[in-house]
């Protein structure tokens, strides 16, 4: 499985909110009946795969009996579950320029969909495509947290009094088609053999609407967050960079394989496998990051070696100090001198 391809745990944590709260499953019950590892749900760089969605979704209907589960669980997903992107959306100066910055950063949210938009004549649709094959027994599942997403961070917060929004589904008339009512009061269709999952279309009263927290800064610096966090997922798709970006969110621990696997809920051999395949390994890639991380954080204004020490999560000073220099030949203390005195220079040019 492409790493490209994989479905950010934040988003699962939203279906806590989704399931009824009469004779409601426990989440840790339905992710471990999934193969999903419930620990995964507190690391921000855990995720889950298509396959593990798809059994999560159906898993989920079934206990419920509830049709319409993927729309719930969409329309719980807040623009912050979209970290930058979101503030960048929620920031934008018009819908048109949000929904702009979202196509092109859209792999941020998820490399299940392509999301496609585009504007002409008497307004503008976005369409949503599948990357990889759907199970059609969760097609329709899909569709419904795409358009309860949409909804819920586009269109709602924009006006109580929708102008009209017209809604296409790639898939059969559901049992709860009613409930999109609300959402699509310019009309819906179900087209079974279009490829689209789904097509929303939106007039240009609303495309040139003002969203409440428009704000040309902050969507500014959002924007440019989103471009540095495309980028670095571009580059990293590989369970390599995947695995440099987990090690580098633990702070104030030791990072080991256990704890990374149940954050890409595989199985510890597993893990080590794919990384092998790549050319490394998760011991040696610890101690490259960890060094890398040092070395970073040794560099800033008023570090303490100690300080350092505690963030790379060692209990003990001399540790750190005798792997720093059994990969640099330099004490920790010497490195931060010398950022030091390179740092007053550069001030001093």
């Amino acid at each position: 499985m492409h790493p490209s391809l994989f479905v950010s745990i934040r988003y699962v944590r939203c279906l806590a909110d989704a399931l009824p709260a009469q004779g409601r499953p426990g989440l840790a019950r339905l992710l471990r009946a999934a193969r999903i590892n419930p620990a995964s749900l507190s690391s921000p760089e855990a995720f889950i795969t298509p396959r593990q969605l798809d059994d999560l979704l159906l898993i989920v209907k079934n206990r419920t009996g509830r049709s319409d589960i993927g729309l719930e669980l969409g329309l719980r997903i807040p623009a912050t579950a979209h970290d930058a992107l979101g503030l960048a959306a929620m920031s934008a100066p018009s819908v048109d320029a949000a929904l702009r910055v979202v196509e092109r950063n859209y792999p941020l949210i998820s490399g299940l969909y392509r999301m496609i938009y585009a504007r002409g004549g008497s307004g503008g649709t976005v369409r949503f495509l599948a990357t990889c094959p759907l199970n059609p027994e969760t097609r329709l599942m899909h569709a419904d947290i795409l358009v309860g997403s949409f909804h819920a961070q586009l269109s709602r917060p924009l006006a109580a009094a929708l102008s009209p929004v017209r809604m296409t589904f790639g898939a059969e008339r559901p049992r709860h088609a009613r409930r999109y009512s609300g959402m699509a009061p310019g009309g819906i269709e179900f087209l079974p053999d279009m490829p689209d999952i789904v097509r929303i279309f939106l007039p240009n009263a609303d495309l040139d609407k003002r969203p409440a927290m428009a704000n040309v800064q902050s969507f500014r610096r959002a924007e440019r967050t989103c471009r540095q966090q495309l980028a670095r997922l571009l580059a990293r798709n590989s369970w390599r960079g995947w695995a440099e970006d987990w090690i580098r969110g633990v702070e104030y621990a030791s990072p080991n394989l256990k704890a990374a696997a149940a954050a890409g809920n595989c199985s510890t051999r597993t893990l080590d496998r794919r990384l092998r395949e790549e050319g490394t390994s998760f011991r040696k890639m610890v101690a490259e990051v960890r060094h890398q991380q040092a070395i970073e954080w040794l560099g800033e204004d008023h570090a303490q070696v100690s300080d350092v020490a505690a963030r790379l999560g060692y209990n003990d000073v001399s540790n750190f100090s005798r792997a720093f220099r059994r990969a640099s030949g330099k004490s920790p203390r010497h490195a931060r001198l010398r950022s030091s005195v390179r740092s007053a220079r550069a001030r001093h040019e």
